[in-house]
C-alpha cells in the first residue's frame, strides 16, 4: 500500500511539472503576441503569479526549474533587446532584478507553506490511521483479535513481517503474518530472540505483557504510539477475561449455593422419612401391627420415589446444560406421546381430569426429549392444581410449528414470576407443593433446543396456561393415503 502511495504521488508531481511547463510556454506565446499591448511590467506579474502557484505544488527542484525557465523566457522573449540576452535600457534590468528576486521570495515562500500544509496533511493521515486502528482494536474481544489485527496492520501498512507473543499464561504465539519464518518462531519459542530478530516488549502497569518481534532492521518503523495501543488493547482483553472468569465463578458458586438449599430441603426430608421408617421396623423391641408395618413400608417407597425423582432432574438438568443437545428427530404422533406422559404419571393424576384435544397428526420431533417436557408440565399441573379438577391439552399443527397448550386451574401469579417459573431452582412460594424448582427449567432448555419457545400466561377466568412452540416437520397423510391406495 505504502509503495502505491509513492508511486502515485511520483507520478502526480510528473504531470504537474508537464502542466507549468505548458503553462509557461503559454504564456511565453502570449507575452510575444501581445509585445504592443501589454507593458513588460504585466506580463512579468503573470510570470511571478505562475512561480507562486508552481511553489505550491512543485517540489522545490521542479519549482525552481520552472522559475529558471520563466526567468530566461521573459528576458530573452518580452524584454526589449527582443530575442536576445540584452537589456536595451537600465529600467528593464531593475524589472529583470525585481522579478528575479521576487521570483525567488516567491518559491521559497511557497515551499515553506507546502512543506508546512504536506506536514499538516501527514499529521492528520497519521491521526485518522491511528484512530481506525484503535476502533478496530476495540472492537475486538480476546488477544488472539488483538494481536492478529496488530500484525495485519504492519504487514499492510509498513510491509513489516511479525509475530506477537504473550507471556500470560505462558510463553505462546498469539499471531503471526504468513510470511514470518516458521525457524524464526521455532526460535522465539526460546525467550532470547535470535540475533536477527528484536523483541519489542508490550507492558502496562510496569507489567510485561508480550512481544512483537520483528527483523531488526525494521525496527525503526515501529512508533512507539502502536507499541502503547497494543498494550493497552491487550491489557483490556486480559481485564475482561478476568472480569468473565470472575462473574462466571460468582455465578457457579450463586448454583452451588442454590442447589445446596434445593438438596438440603428435597433430599434431607425424603431420606429423614426412610430413616425413620426403616429404623421403626428394623427395631425388634417394637411391637407393630401388621397394618402400621405396611404404612411405613409404603412411606418408605413413596420417600425412594420422591428422592430419585429429585435426584434424576438434578442429573438433567446438568446434562442438558453442560453441552449442547443433540436431537434425534423422528415422527411421532402428539396423542401416543401425551397417553405415555399421562401413563408415566397415572397416580399424580388420578385424582385429575386431562381433556385431550387436537387432529391426528405426524411431527417431526425428539420423543424422548419431548415426553420429558410433557411429563414436566403434566406434574406441575397436576401439582398446583386443586384435587378433581380439569387439566385441558391442545395441540396443533400451525404456520410450521407444533403449538401445545396445557392449561389448569390455579392461583394467578404476578407478571415478573411468569418469567422466573422457567429459572433454575426457583419456586413459588407452596409450602404444600414439593419439588427442586427444576421441572420447567429442563422444559425450556428441551424447547429451545429445538428452536422453539415456552411461556406462561394468566387465564383470566380458569388459571394458568403453558404454551410451547416448536418449528418442525408435518407429515402429509392425505398424501401418504393416497399413494397406498
Amino acid at each position: 500500500m505504502l509503495v502505491v502511495n509513492v508511486l502515485t504521488m511520483k507520478i502526480k508531481e510528473h504531470y504537474n511539472l508537464i502542466f507549468f511547463l505548458i503553462l509557461s510556454y503559454l504564456l511565453t506565446i502570449i507575452g510575444v503576441e501581445t509585445r504592443k499591448a501589454l507593458i513588460e511590467t504585466d506580463v512579468a506579474m503573470l510570470f511571478l503569479l505562475i512561480n507562486l502557484v508552481s511553489g505550491l505544488f512543485l517540489k522545490p527542484r521542479d519549482a525552481y526549474l520552472i522559475f529558471v525557465i520563466n526567468i530566461c523566457a521573459f528576458h530573452y522573449f518580452i524584454l526589449p533587446e527582443f530575442n536576445s540576452f540584452k537589456f536595451q535600457s537600465a529600467h528593464y534590468l531593475v524589472t529583470y532584478v525585481a522579478l528575479a528576486l521576487s521570483g525567488i521570495f516567491v518559491v521559497q515562500l511557497s515551499q515553506s507553506q507546502r512543506k508546512e500544509l504536506h506536514k499538516n496533511h501527514q499529521l492528520t493521515h497519521e491521526l485518522e490511521t491511528r484512530n481506525t486502528l484503535a476502533q478496530h482494536f476495540l472492537a475486538q474481544t480476546t488477544s488472539e483479535q488483538i494481536a492478529n489485527a496488530a500484525v495485519t496492520f504492519l504487514a499492510k501498512q509498513y510491509q513489516i513481517q511479525s509475530a506477537i507473543f504473550t507471556i500470560q499464561p505462558h510463553w505462546h504465539c498469539l499471531a503471526k503474518t504468513d510470511q514470518f519464518d516458521n525457524a524464526w518462531l521455532n526460535d522465539c519459542q526460546q525467550t532470547q530472540p535470535p540475533a536477527s530478530l528484536s523483541y519489542l516488549w508490550f507492558s502496562h502497569d510496569n507489567k510485561a505483557l508480550g512481544a512483537l518481534v520483528i527483523e531488526q532492521y525494521q525496527e525503526k518503523k515501529i512508533d512507539a504510539w502502536f507499541l502503547s495501543l497494543v498494550s493497552l488493547s491487550l491489557a483490556r482483553t486480559n481485564a475482561i477475561l478476568a472480569q468473565s472468569q470472575a462473574e462466571t465463578n460468582h455465578q457457579v458458586e450463586q448454583v452451588r449455593s442454590t442447589l445446596l438449599a434445593s438438596v438440603s430441603h428435597d433430599l434431607k426430608t425424603p431420606l429423614g422419612a426412610i430413616i425413620g421408617s426403616a429404623t421403626t421396623l428394623c427395631d425388634d423391641k417394637l411391637q407393630l401391627k401388621e397394618e402400621l408395618k405396611q404404612e411405613l413400608l409404603h412411606s418408605i417407597a413413596a420417600q425412594s420415589e420422591r428422592l430419585n425423582q429429585s435426584l434424576t432432574k438434578l442429573l438433567d438438568i446438568t446434562r442438558y446444560t453442560a453441552t449442547d443437545l443433540v436431537l434425534n428427530r423422528e415422527w411421532l404422533e402428539p396423542e401416543e406421546l401425551l397417553g405415555s406422559a399421562r401413563q408415566e404419571l397415572h397416580t399424580l393424576l388420578s385424582s385429575h381430569q386431562v381433556h385431550i384435544s387436537g387432529p391426528p397428526m405426524l411431527v417431526e420431533l425428539d420423543a424422548l426429549l419431548m415426553e420429558q417436557v410433557l411429563c414436566n408440565l403434566l406434574e406441575n399441573a397436576a401439582k398446583y392444581s386443586p384435587a378433581k379438577s380439569d387439566i385441558h391439552i391442545t395441540y396443533q399443527h400451525n404456520d410450521g410449528h407444533f403449538v401445545l397448550t396445557i392449561a389448569n386451574p390455579c392461583t394467578a401469579l404476578a407478571e415478573e414470576e411468569l418469567e422466573k417459573i422457567f429459572s433454575r431452582f426457583y419456586r413459588i412460594d407452596n409450602k404444600h407443593v414439593e419439588g427442586t424448582g427444576l421441572g420447567l427449567a429442563i422444559c425450556k432448555v428441551i424447547v429451545e433446543a429445538h428452536d422453539g419457545s415456552i411461556h406462561a400466561d394468566n387465564l383470566t377466568d380458569y388459571g394458568i396456561q403453558f404454551t410451547l412452540s416448536i418449528p418442525c416437520g408435518l407429515f402429509d397423510l392425505q398424501k401418504y393415503n393416497n399413494d397406498e391406495q
